[in-house]
């Protein structure tokens, strides 16, 4: 026997977890748009395991899957000229996702906000939020921002994982770092003072470096304390906070309360400011191991960000151990050597994966230059004089390797 009825845009889970309650979140709910009315079928036995399906729902989870399945780092619900549209960030590319059905597009965003904790009804501020799924048996975590636009609300959800937060799962050995800038980072990586500090542009894997590099620290002897916004994995060991601005628990105050600890090895998720800037490279001459990141084109890019974010330049000279920087560049596809526009593989794009290249090199040299505040070709050039890689020269021999198509470098701006 079949029962038949009216598709809801929200499953009952969400109804009972709807935080705000107001005239536009009822619409949605219960004056579905008509186009999207249409009869299904749903068993006894689908009933009794917890309510009916959704064609939103079911559409939605399906491209999250599908995004999951593809490798996907983000998925992004644009509007553009009064629709909808899905795309997955692969491999740093856009590729089209599914249509989304027009009938879907007004609950789609209303959906993702109660998902996400957020507040249905907000449709003019930026909101971010985040919310666990389970697909295909297992839990994924995504991190949800919603920006507001003329047309409407766009969302990017940011794929943090699969299963659980797990273990970043590269071992430093299979990163394909240079043998004398890996050797360097796992000497840094013993020592009980100073600051390392990794740099590199949102999305060049600076984080799974990080949490690779403690990966290999004995933490059954040390006070491994980890500050993150948003804390991406789990590190077995270790002490995990999640930064939250809006309680007050910013980067600083973090860090400050971390200190009262007795930390060993702080791993700061990202140097945004100078009161973090500041409190990060004092702890670290004070008996504790630092590991952050900033956002610079260069790994010597690291002090002049330092400087200009105000902080003295003999504190950076005595307090930072090393720096390095990274890129995560398009693999050559190794079904076609990215010269098949009809590739299944890479749909003719040319690449298959991603390869990352670095550069850095240890501070020490540098400190005369530093307190001098030299320029960064001087910084640089110093590195380079005693053999420590450059991410130019990285980049034109994994070209000259094949490992890399030509275009990747133009894409990354490390060529023309």
């Amino acid at each position: 026997m079949e029962w038949v009825a009216l598709p809801d845009p929200f499953d009952f889970e969400t109804r009972t977890n709807l935080r705000v309650w107001r005239p536009a979140a009822k619409q949605i709910f219960y004056d579905f748009p008509p186009q999207a009315a249409g009869t299904i079928a749903v068993s006894l036995g689908e009933q009794a395991g917890g309510g009916l399906s959704s064609p939103v729902v079911d559409w939605l989870d399906e491209s999250l899957a599908e995004g999951v399945r593809l490798g996907a780092s983000d998925l992004h619900f644009v509007r553009e000229q009064g629709i909808m549209v899905l795309r997955y960030r692969i491999h740093g590319r856009f590729r089209p996702g599914p249509a989304v059905p027009a009938a879907f597009q007004e609950a789609l965003i209303p959906r993702l906000k109660v998902m996400s904790g957020l507040d249905v009804a907000e449709e003019r501020l930026p909101q971010d939020g985040s919310f666990e799924r389970r697909l295909s048996g297992y839990r994924h975590d995504f991190r949800v921002s919603l920006l507001p636009g003329v047309e409407g609300e766009g969302a990017v959800l940011r794929i943090l994982g699969g299963t659980t937060r797990q273990d970043a799962g590269l071992s430093l050995d299979e990163m394909g770092m240079p043998p004398i800038l890996l050797a360097q980072l796992r000497g840094w990586a013993q020592r009980r003072a100073g600051i390392v500090l990794i740099t590199g542009p949102t999305g060049s894997g600076k984080t799974t470096t990080l949490y690779s590099l403690l990966q290999e620290l004995d933490r059954s002897q040390l006070k491994i304390v980890t500050l993150e916004d948003p804390v991406e994995y789990a590190l077995e060991g270790a002490h995990q906070v999640q930064v939250n601005p809006e309680i007050g628990l910013t980067f600083a105050q973090g860090l400050r309360a971390i200190l009262r600890h007795d930390p060993d090895v702080i791993l700061v998720g990202e140097i945004r400011d100078r009161e973090t800037a500041e409190i990060a490279l004092r702890a670290s001459l004070t008996g504790h191991l630092v590991l952050s990141t900033l956002h610079t084109n260069s790994a010597v890019g690291a002090f002049t960000r330092l400087h200009d974010m105000g902080i003295p330049a003999y504190l950076t000279a005595d307090a930072v151990l090393g720096v390095l920087a990274q890129r995560l560049l398009g693999r050559t596809c190794r079904a076609c050597g990215a010269s098949d526009s009809a590739c299944p593989i890479c749909r003719g794009g040319g690449v298959d994966g991603r390869l990352a290249i670095f550069e850095g090199g240890p501070a020490e040299p540098l400190r005369t230059l530093v307190r001098g505040q030299a320029s960064e070709e001087e910084l640089s050039a110093c590195l380079r004089d005693r053999g420590y890689p450059l991410l130019i020269h990285e980049a034109h021999r994994a070209v000259e390797e094949g490992r890399v198509p030509a275009f990747e470098l133009r894409a990354a701006g490390l060529g023309t």
